[in-house]
């Protein structure tokens, strides 16, 4: 049962997104039956989607990233990427993956604002992430 602070979206595919008080986390879920009674009482039954494969490797990417910055000692910038990229959805951070860990996309910085550039900023297919709002 979702309480007040929770807030549940619902998408094709057999998926739920849930997101809890101000919190910028979003827990994901995957939905195993969804019936609607006689009264119009809906039922949905969900349980946690595996993640760990996804963070594994969103833990890798921060790692590889913060080197490719200069910045390989720094453990707050790896764990403030890492917190940003869990939240990126699994295409995004695959192909991340692909760009950073397995190949050679530059990855770099924007002086002035907390924003890290993977690719060339200039052509499409790169992409950026915001670490603070």
């Amino acid at each position: 049962m979702a309480t007040k602070e929770e807030h549940i979206s619902l998408y094709l595919g057999r998926k739920a997104l849930i997101a809890k008080g101000v919190s910028r986390h979003i827990s994901e879920f995957d939905v195993v039956s969804d019936q609607t009674g006689d009264d119009g009482t809906r039922t949905i039954v969900i349980k946690p989607a595996d993640k760990t494969e996804h963070l594994k490797r969103c833990k890798e990417l921060a790692g590889k990233m913060v080197e490719r910055l200069g910045e390989g000692e720094n453990k707050l910038l790896r764990a403030m990427l890492y917190d940003t990229l869990r939240d990126y959805k699994d295409s995004d951070v695959e192909d991340m993956y692909k760009k950073v860990v397995l190949g050679e996309a530059p990855v770099k910085h924007r002086e002035g604002c907390f924003k890290i550039i993977i690719g060339d900023g200039r052509r499409r297919g790169h992409h950026e992430i915001q670490l603070i709002d």
